[in-house]
């Protein structure tokens, strides 16, 4: 049975700014506390509309991905209490083999279509480029946190062992000469995703991925 990780919850509540990216503030947690007054980001701060556009068409280079994630930790993540209080969080999930919840609540439509999962955050000291990216660190759990007008629902307790998750790779194309489009290279897609979760082990619990191509 996989060992049960333990998460340091850091809520983050971001809405529009008139004059800024977006206004940020940290909700109240036991484990870190909360910022007083919510802090405006400057609208340069802002992730650009071409980066946003490349990463929608697939075509940004991952030195240009790097900078639309920092400008992404610029505005979750502003310099001052809010980025100290994570950077403390992040310090003791690592001594007490924790992690740190990015939990982000959204009330601004706009905000919501931004990419908040390829935010790049380097800690003092980091040396490998690639653990920027917070989604890729074992520590970190970026969850996006729809509010619910009503209690939320509890999920109870799993039953068996998950130590193996399941998960069906599903692969779809449509019909590309009946709409004009290019084919889906469905299947380099659907190996690639294969491949990548091959070698899934996080504190013992893996993946059992298997493929479903020519889904209607």
């Amino acid at each position: 049975m996989a060992k049960k990780r333990e998460y340091i919850d850091f809520k983050l509540y971001l809405t529009s700014a008139p004059e800024g990216a977006c206004q940020v503030a940290l909700l109240p947690t036991p484990e870190v506390g909360e910022t007083v007054l919510p802090v405006t980001v400057p609208a340069e701060k802002a992730p650009d509309a071409t980066e946003l556009a490349y990463l929608e068409g697939k075509s940004i280079t991952v030195g240009n991905l790097a900078k639309l994630g920092r400008k992404l930790a610029d505005c979750l993540l502003p310099e001052g209490t809010i980025r100290n209080l994570f950077q403390q969080a992040y310090n003791e999930a690592g001594d007490r083999d924790t992690g740190v919840r990015l939990r982000l609540v959204i009330a601004d439509y706009d905000l919501k279509q931004w990419p908040w999962e390829f935010v790049y955050y380097e800690p003092p000291g980091q040396l490998d480029p690639m653990a920027g990216f917070l989604a890729l660190d074992g520590r970190i759990s970026i969850v996006r946190h729809e509010p619910l007008p009503r209690p939320h629902p509890s999920t109870g307790q799993a039953l068996g062992d998950l130590s193996k998750v399941k998960m069906l790779v599903a692969a779809a194309s449509p019909n590309a000469s009946d709409l004009k489009l290019q084919p889906l290279n469905v299947d380099t897609e659907v190996d690639t995703i294969m491949d990548a979760v091959a070698g899934f082990d996080l504190e013992g619990v893996q993946i059992a991925a298997e493929p479903l191509r020519n889904v209607y």
